[in-house]
């Protein structure tokens, strides 16, 4: 009995109490019937002796043994049970694990098939849309930042005028300006007209200098002309090579009416409205248009003076022109009235108005210095070149330039200050005037050469002018004495700037003349001025051979 408890014990503790029903009662059955076994040899052995126990005892033992017997087969097929369930969900999660990875794979495989780059349109947009996102919300933060510094920390005071203020005050100066000079006289002793300042309906205060705009404008001129242009185009068809491609595109400018000798009417201008140009014309205040030539040029200065043949102006124009009066820019104040008249655009003779912003200005054009320039907000516009800035009592203070005005400011314009340029304007004008030649006529010097810019001159300190590569054996340069490397610098009192100036200028000298030219020459390290006469000689003939 204690036996059959311990095996049973034995049998929970390796875990086969989870067996079927029929099995457990199969083991019930087993136990019930070794239990009654057992209780029938001991009433055997008590009633009948040792002799009848032994019999039973054996009987019990058998039952016992086949209990065991059956436990045993039990436990192998509840083992092999076990072990084809273990296989068999071993196998089931396998398959399982398979089928989840398939699906992985599946999903994974269709999610790249379904997933598409996007077009360049689409990224484009997106882009797009990223970026203005970002720019607003930087600007957003920048107008907080900007805003919030101006509340907290201002900049002016309560007492400082705004620009508001500043500039109606000026008007108001600018205005009281020009009525106190309402009885005052210009250069040619007619009574200059009133000037009246009305008020319109907005509030604006309007200058009226019609007055002293119909008394000086017939003193000022359009000039034009063509240019040669040169466009240096590389050819992509089968031959190749560079395309020299060259047309004549038109040029426009002012001038001022300075004076007059017994032949000519002189005309002063900028340098580089007239230099370099062909079919030179000027047009006066009545549209009549005549021709013109260049009588001096000082490229440095850009000043120029032409000059027009009397003869060439009918008495209709010469009675509708007049000379203007250049008046002192030494007297010049800032904030005094300026009006600048000029062939603006090429469209004519137009006007505009301002006042003096600053003097004795100093620009680098080009590589070239001017000094002594009035400033001015008058507008002064491609074609104002060469044309003049008066004062309010009618008198040139300045030549107007675009070359120095600076086209990217507003209201920044400069003139020449008339006061500088005076000695120059009367030397130029005493410059004997000359007409091109034809080829045969033109004189020869007998060089080739090449340009010394500013830039040049600059980098590596030689002078501007035209440098000498060769000379020609028994040429009017190799008879005065010039060599190799020399730089010529200026011709018959003519500045020379570059290999242009100089053939431009060879137009107007004919075989034989004498012509007083100015070299430098570098010796022991450093250019020294020289200055000779050549005599001009036939160009030699090419013999073809």
């Amino acid at each position: 009995m204690m036996n059959m408890e311990v095996r049973a014990m034995d049998n929970n503790e390796y875990g086969f109490n989870n067996m079927n029903g029929e099995n457990n009662n199969a083991v019930e059955n087993a136990d019930v019937s070794s239990e009654n076994a057992a209780q029938s040899a001991v009433e055997t052995r008590t009633a009948s002796g040792e002799q009848v126990y032994g019999s039973t005892y054996s009987e019990a033992q058998t039952g016992e043994s086949a209990r065991e017997t059956y436990q045993t087969d039990y436990s192998r097929n509840q083992y092999s049970n076990q072990s084809a369930y273990s296989a068999m969900y071993g196998m089931n999660n396998e398959n399982v694990n398979n089928n989840d990875g398939n699906d992985r794979k599946e999903k994974k495989t269709k999610a790249k098939k379904e997933k598409k780059p996007h077009g360049f349109l689409f990224r484009a947009v997106r882009g797009v849309a990223c970026a203005v996102v970002i720019g607003a919300v930087a600007g957003a933060s920048c107008y907080g930042a900007m805003y919030a510094g101006y509340v907290n920390f201002p900049t002016k005071s309560n007492n400082e005028l705004t620009d508001e203020q500043l500039s109606q005050i000026a008007k108001e100066l600018n205005k009281s300006y020009f009525a106190s000079l309402s009885d005052g006289t210009v250069a040619n002793g007619s009574t200059l007209a009133s000037v009246s300042s009305d008020s319109v309906n907005s509030g604006v205060n309007v200058i009226d200098v019609s007055g002293i705009v119909k008394n000086v404008i017939s003193s000022v001129v359009a000039i034009s002309g063509t240019q040669t242009v040169t466009n240096n185009s590389y050819n992509f068809g089968f031959w190749g090579g560079f395309n020299n491609q060259s047309y004549e595109a038109g040029v426009s400018g002012s001038g001022i009416i300075i004076g007059a000798n017994d032949t000519e009417l002189l005309i002063v201008t900028n340098a580089h409205v007239v230099e370099n140009v062909n079919n030179l014309k000027v047009t006066f205040g009545d549209n009549t248009e005549v021709d013109a030539v260049v009588k001096g040029m000082k490229t440095d200065s850009d000043l120029a003076v032409v000059a027009v043949k009397l003869d060439d102006i009918s008495a209709d124009t010469m009675s509708a022109i007049s000379i203007a009066k250049l008046g002192s820019s030494s007297d010049v104040e800032v904030g005094e009235a300026a009006i600048a008249i000029g062939n603006a655009a090429g469209y004519g003779i137009s006007v505009t108005t301002g006042i003096v912003s600053a003097v004795g200005k100093r620009l680098t054009v080009d590589n070239v210095v001017y000094d002594n320039l009035i400033q001015t907000d008058a507008a002064i516009n491609p074609g104002n070149s060469g044309g003049a800035l008066f004062n309010s009592n009618g008198e040139v203070i300045g030549i107007n330039s675009v070359k120095m005005s600076d086209t990217k400011v507003e209201g920044m314009g400069y003139a020449i200050a008339i006061e500088s340029v005076k000695d120059i304007i009367d030397d130029l004008s005493t410059q004997t005037t000359r007409v091109a030649l034809d080829n045969d006529e033109r004189g020869y010097i007998g060089v080739s050469g090449s340009s010394v810019t500013s830039e040049i001159s600059q980098t590596y300190g030689w002078p501007v002018g035209v440098l000498i590569r060769s000379v020609t054996e028994d040429s009017a340069a190799e008879r005065a004495g010039l060599q190799v490397n020399d730089v010529i610098t200026s011709f018959d009192g003519k500045d020379v700037d570059s290999w242009e100036t100089l053939v431009n200028l060879m137009k107007y000298y004919q075989v034989g003349e004498q012509v007083e030219v100015v070299y430098s020459r570098l010796e022991n390290g450093a250019f020294t001025e020289y200055t000779t006469t050549l005599t001009l000689t036939e160009k030699p003939q090419v013999s073809n051979k």
